[in-house]
C-alpha cells in the first residue's frame, strides 16, 4: 500500500526565520487592499506601530500613507 504525500506552500510570514526575526515579504495589490482594511481599524491608536514588523518599508509606507489619505477625505 502505497500514501501519497501532498506538498503545500507554506507562509511564513510573520513567522520567526533561523534568527529569530520575521520574514517580511512584499504585499501584492490585493493584499496591500486586505491590510489597509484590518489597520484602518487601528488607525490612531498607539499601538499601530506594532504592526509595522509583519510589512515591508514600502508596503508599510503605502499603508500608513493611505490611512493618512482615508483620514483627511473621512472615509
Amino acid at each position: 500500500m502505497h500514501s501519497k504525500l501532498t506538498k503545500a506552500k507554506v507562509d511564513t510570514v510573520g513567522k520567526p526565520n533561523a534568527t529569530g526575526e520575521y520574514e517580511k515579504k512584499p504585499l501584492g495589490e490585493k493584499s496591500r487592499e486586505s491590510a489597509l482594511l484590518e489597520l484602518r481599524d487601528f488607525a490612531g491608536d498607539e499601538f499601530l506601530e506594532d504592526f509595522k514588523k509583519w510589512y515591508t518599508e514600502e508596503d508599510w509606507s503605502w499603508l500608513m500613507n493611505e490611512l493618512d489619505r482615508m483620514k483627511r477625505v473621512g472615509k
